[in-house]
């Protein structure tokens, strides 16, 4: 008896819900999932900033899922590739909690987003954590990722499987090219008028910002240079070989406006009003992050010279106080 020259990579005693489907099917399956899902504050943000049904280009409102699930499947197949592409579609479904902090708390996702998070203690992640996240997680996430998991994907030759996947890449692009040229106008105006638009896009979104944190996780610097030339030992004075200790409590998220030291009507500072303190109420921080705002704070080069990033960081008007 001939063999099949197509076969799958699940054993024949698997679950009998299981089905067999390729590789790119699947890819397709999941991205038009992730478009449909996952990406409620993205279809928010478009439907207001097109004006909803009032824009009279009825074609570029029928494209605009068109050209997202497009998008959404040429990144996948980027990313997804042989055998770990259950796995890695699996991790993508479970960014799910992105698209449910950004429709909860109005943020957007990017590698500034990101490094905030991942400093974060586990007392204040905590704080984020609710049932409302939890489902969230559950529905649009874990559940696709066990169904995505249970696929028998059709094993081909590679060099098969490598073109087949290549054309259909192809194809995507011109698809997407087509549907921008054919709206051109529209397109632009929306692309050029909601710059956030591609924070909001789930996975997309994450996955720039982890590739953006790591690239300046990882990055060399480029140059050296030595601060504080000038400084030296102080010799005991006194007789006494006991150094003097600073100790510095570092309060970086917390705002001026809610220090009752500066007229805050709650008694936010109780035990610093019993003491003899000098409070700086006409403090600015870098920004408002706590790995922007603290590795500013312990630099000389002031906030008009801080980067941590290539991007300027604005003063907030009511931005950290100190005491002491």
């Amino acid at each position: 008896m001939r063999k099949n020259s197509q076969s799958t990579e699940t054993p024949e005693g698997a679950a009998k819900w299981t089905f067999a489907i390729s590789r790119n099917v699947l890819i397709m399956v999941v991205a038009l999932w992730l478009m449909l899902t996952t990406n409620i504050p993205f279809w928010r943000d478009i439907w207001q900033g097109v004006g909803g049904w009032s824009n009279d280009n009825t074609l570029f409102l029928i494209t605009l899922p068109v050209l997202v699930w497009l998008w959404l499947y040429l990144l996948l197949s980027l990313l997804a590739w042989g055998r770990l592409t259950k796995a890695i579609l699996g991790v993508l479904l479970v960014s799910a909690p992105a698209s449910f902090f950004m429709s909860s708390y109005g943020i957007v996702i990017d590698y500034n987003m990101l490094t905030n998070v991942l400093p974060t203690d586990s007392a204040e992640a905590l704080d984020l954590f609710s049932w409302g996240m939890f489902g969230w997680l559950l529905i649009l996430g874990v559940l696709p990722a066990l169904v995505v998991s249970r696929v028998r994907l059709i094993a081909r030759p590679w060099a098969h499987e490598l073109g087949f996947k290549l054309a259909s890449m192809v194809l995507g692009l011109v698809c997407l090219a087509g549907i921008m040229m054919s709206n051109y106008q529209s397109y632009a105006s929306l692309l050029r008028n909601h710059h956030e638009l591609r924070l909001l896009l789930t996975p997309s979104n994450v996955v720039a910002a982890v590739h953006g944190y790591s690239k300046r996780q990882f990055a060399t610097p480029t140059k050296l240079q030595v601060v504080g030339a000038d400084a030296y030992q102080v010799k005991p004075v006194g007789g006494t070989a006991k150094p003097k200790v600073t100790i510095l409590v570092v309060g970086e998220t917390a705002r001026a406006a809610d220090f009752s030291l500066n007229g805050y009507a709650r008694p936010t500072n109780p035990e610093l009003a019993k003491q003899d303190v000098i409070s700086f109420s006409n403090a600015s921080s870098c920004g408002t992050a706590t790995a922007v705002s603290v590795s500013c704070m312990f630099l000389d080069v002031g906030h008009d010279h801080y980067r941590l990033a290539p991007q300027n960081f604005s003063r907030s008007p009511s931005s950290t106080a100190m005491a002491e």
